[in-house]
């Protein structure tokens, strides 16, 4: 099993099998439609799945999406690690 590749502009080639589309439901959707290009951000509790078309994906359905500050990065290891 394998992530869909993206074909989307924003998309660098090399990124394409790196990226992971997640279906956002219910209580996620508000802090999902605030999320802006150019933010990191945790998500949570994604839950994993497999497609109709075979691929991996992810569903949220509960409020789990936080905007990371680039000024944490000393005290957050995988944002400094993304970061870098």
């Amino acid at each position: 099993m394998s992530i869909s590749p993206v074909g989307a502009a924003w998309c660098p080639t090399r990124l394409a099998d790196l990226v992971l589309k997640i279906e956002v439901w219910d209580a996620a959707i508000g802090d999902a439609m605030e999320m802006q290009e150019g933010q990191f951000y945790s998500i949570r509790n994604v839950r994993a799945r497999v497609s109709l078309g075979g691929f991996l994906e992810g569903k949220l359905v509960e409020r789990k999406i936080c905007r990371l500050e680039e000024t944490r990065a000393s005290s957050d290891e995988h944002l400094k690690a993304l970061l870098e």
